[in-house]
């Protein structure tokens, strides 16, 4: 599973490292079912996007696409985050986060495995950054072995602070 590659930092020095995990892929939102109620929470009644990501190995995933959940008119309520379908397609996952709520996305929840559900009721205010969508990849330098994580070249070319194969 794991492959040498070079590493080129900011300083224009290279060297080998060996990739200790490799961030999955963005999940479908389409395997993931939003159901809004309308007991039981404090959600208001209007429109709420939602993001999920999976993480396994240790690194996040890029963000889902959004997907929309409408809570009635006139009441207070709740929406279940159902990501049973999306979880099955990442074997070995540890745990899948779920942002949004706000226009800008950020952390709802982080949901540990086998858990596959998460209600949002509202209680929670999301916080922290929003999610990143550029591919990172964890490496230890096969020398020092230290370990790292960075953001992977989409291209494979030998960028600054990029990987590249070799």
């Amino acid at each position: 599973m794991f492959r040498t590659v070079s590493y080129r930092n900011a300083k224009g020095e290279t060297t080998d490292v060996v990739v200790t995990g490799v961030q999955p892929d963005a999940p479908a939102i389409a395997d993931v079912v939003l159901t809004p109620a309308i007991t039981g929470g404090s959600l208001a009644a209007a429109t709420y996007t939602y993001k999920v990501s999976v993480v396994r190995n240790g690194i996040e995933s890029a963000a889902s696409s959004t997907a929309n959940a409408i809570v009635a008119s006139g009441v207070a309520g709740t929406v279940t985050v159902d990501a049973t379908a999306m979880l099955a397609k990442y074997p070995g996952y540890t745990s899948w986060k779920v942002y949004g709520r706000t226009g800008t996305q950020l952390l709802i929840a982080t949901i540990t495995s086998p858990t596959t559900t998460y209600l949002d009721t509202g209680a929670v205010t999301p916080s922290g950054a929003s999610i990143a969508n550029d591919k990172r990849v964890n490496f230890r330098n096969r020398s020092t072995k230290a370990t790292h994580t960075a953001v992977a070249a989409a291209t494979g070319v030998a960028d600054t602070d990029k990987y590249f194969a070799r």
